[in-house]
């Protein structure tokens, strides 16, 4: 039995299942991050670097981080105290 599918459908379903390996790689890296005490929160890595948790969260991608699936931001305090 052969199924036939248009170049739209399987675009369609390459692209669900990168979303879903994206979200599953995701909550992987959030679960290791909290096991991890070398991880802070957007609260603590803002105190770290004398900045308010606002401007951090609006420059995150300046600094080595991880963003979990709930969309909860995690910073490596190791490397905020050494970099900045």
């Amino acid at each position: 039995m052969e199924i036939s599918l248009s170049p739209r459908t399987i675009r369609a379903i390459a692209e669900r299942v990168v979303l879903l390996l994206q979200r599953q790689t995701e909550k992987k890296e959030a679960e290791q991050a909290m096991n991890n005490p070398e991880m802070v929160s957007t609260k603590e890595a803002a105190s770290i670097l004398k900045v308010t948790p606002r401007t951090l969260r609006r420059n995150a991608w300046r600094y080595p981080h991880i963003k979990g699936q709930s969309g909860r931001l995690l910073f490596i305090k190791s490397q905020l105290l050494e970099k900045y």
